[in-house]
Parts: structure tokens; sequence; C-alpha cells
């Protein structure tokens, strides 16, 4: 048995301990409105990972709009 709960793969789950909230999906495109499909980038047969955005640049675009308001 785990210690931590189970988190269903698409929900909105409360934080414990908190009065925040986060939410799990599976598909992106519900979440990041990008132009092209995001697929995750392999590298190798046992790890994998999701880049930020189309790409892989996400993070320095927000900081680019968050500066420029």
């Amino acid at each position: 048995m785990s210690d931590f709960p189970y988190i269903p793969p698409t929900s909105v789950v409360t934080l414990s301990g908190t009065n925040k909230a986060a939410a799990f999906t599976t598909n992106t495109s519900e979440v990041f409105k990008e132009e092209h499909n995001i697929s995750p980038v392999f590298i190798s047969d046992k790890m994998q990972y999701i880049p930020w955005g189309a790409d892989n640049q996400m993070p320095y675009n927000i900081i680019d709009l968050i500066e420029s308001d």
C-alpha cells in the first residue's frame, strides 16, 4: 500500500494541507494553446520527457511576456 492517495490521470485534486488545487491531464492541448502536437522526447528505452511547448521555449516566452507588461 502506498502512502499517497490514488490520483486519477484526468482530474483536479485539492492538495492536502493547503488551499490549492492541481489539475492533472493526459492531453496537454487542453491546457496549453500550441499550434503543433507536443510529443514526448525519448532519451532512452526507459526515459522520456515532455518539452516545454512545441519549441521547448515556453518558460522563456512566459518571462518575456511578463517583462513586456
